[in-house]
């Protein structure tokens, strides 16, 4: 109750309009890792003295600098899916620990907007290009399948598999060194002999190439006489991936219509996620997606 003589307190409530920029940003925002070389920690960028006579809430496009350092869409995309077992994929490095990667096709359905895909695809190869992400793809053309991972977890990668090969640690570090000059899903034989002549060290480029080999680091593609990024466990992941799209498969086949209820193929296929396989089955056009009033089913297209 208020009695006589006293005042109610109102709060008072400071309305800040930001002005609307007359600038255009740049399509792609570039990421905290702008060098190429492998990632590290920034230090914060100190702001200058506010200049006399300016009004502190004046937040033009001058206060929007930090934008250009901050991660891009796609990269928070990816740290988001790695963060969930069911959205990601296991590659088991030494001990009881592993990396988590994803597969590109989830990216462009998280991210799509008026402009398709082409902003997702500029962004990925921004972030192979700055060496803040790394691919791994399988060396089969029957088998597609290719994810990314954060650059430092598969240098954490490499460095496991040296432990465990006993590879040779100036071999290795050469290899991570020009980790950012091998952005394709294949290294071309000569792209690594221009990085040996901008950087040779004390052994022939041949018995580098055998021993990141012997340290399953590197995997060689003999129907395209090129290399490929790889790690110990990527192949056993590959099999366990193969395996699992072939038995959903099947029982897409076996079962009326060709189809089957999500729901029903929901078990584990261990160590693959089965949303996801469903997931890269539809962006690889193997199955069909469509909506029911009971759920959503997947099928085998009609041609098949």
């Amino acid at each position: 109750m208020v009695t006589k003589g006293e005042k109610t307190a109102k709060n008072t409530v400071l309305v800040v309009k930001k002005k609307k920029s007359t600038k255009k940003r740049p399509l792609l925002r570039r990421t905290a890792a702008q060098s190429r070389g492998l990632p590290s920690a920034k230090a914060p960028v100190p702001r200058e003295e506010e200049a006399p006579g300016r009004d502190p809430f004046d937040l033009d496009d001058e206060d929007d600098s930090f934008l250009d350092n901050a991660p891009c869409d796609t990269y928070l995309a990816i740290q988001s899916l790695q963060r969930n077992e069911n959205s990601s994929i296991a590659i088991p490095i030494g001990g009881q620990g592993s990396i988590r990667a994803i597969l590109e096709c989830q990216l462009y359905p998280m991210l799509q907007d008026n402009n398709g895909d082409a902003i997702v695809s500029q962004e990925i190869r921004q972030l192979l290009n700055d060496n803040v992400i790394r691919r791994l793809s399988a060396t089969q053309q029957s088998n597609s399948l290719s994810v990314l991972v954060p650059t430092q977890q598969y240098v954490e990668a490499v460095q496991d598999a040296r432990a465990q090969k006993s590879g040779r640690p100036d071999i290795t570090d050469w290899f991570l060194r020009h980790l950012k000059d091998w952005t394709g899903k294949r290294i071309a034989t000569a792209a690594l002999e221009e990085s040996y002549k901008k950087d040779p060290i004390h052994h022939s480029l041949e018995s580098i190439l055998q021993a990141l080999q012997n340290c399953q680091v590197l995997m060689p593609e003999h129907s395209h006489g090129s290399y490929q990024l790889w790690l110990p466990a990527w192949g056993t992941v590959l099999q366990a991936w193969e395996k699992a799209r072939k038995n959903l498969l099947l029982q897409l086949k076996r079962s009326y219509q060709k189809e089957r209820s999500v729901a029903a193929v929901n078990q584990p296929y261990s160590p693959i996620p089965t949303t996801l396989l469903i997931e890269w089955l539809i962006a690889q056009g193997d199955v069909q997606s469509k909506e029911r009033p009971s759920g959503k089913f997947i099928q085998l297209p009609k041609e098949s």
